[in-house]
């Protein structure tokens, strides 16, 4: 479950500038993740911006809204 963690939030840290991971934050990481707590207030804040429904903000053809 620690290595889902991670690597979520290596994703979303892409979609943040000046995000970087340290001991700290590795250490913080929860034991069970859930989406809907953990990593949909991320994505929100961090990656629907330029990759959510808005075609004009939109940058790239990656959509965070969608499952395809």
């Amino acid at each position: 479950m620690r290595f889902i963690s991670l690597v979520l939030i290596l994703l979303v840290g892409a979609c943040s500038s000046g995000t970087e991971l340290d001991s700290d934050t590795l250490a913080r990481l929860p034991e069970r993740v859930d989406y809907n707590f953990h990593i949909k207030p991320l994505l929100s804040d961090r990656c629907y911006a330029c990759h959510g429904p808005d075609d004009n903000a939109r940058q790239g053809d990656l959509r965070l809204y969608t499952e395809e």
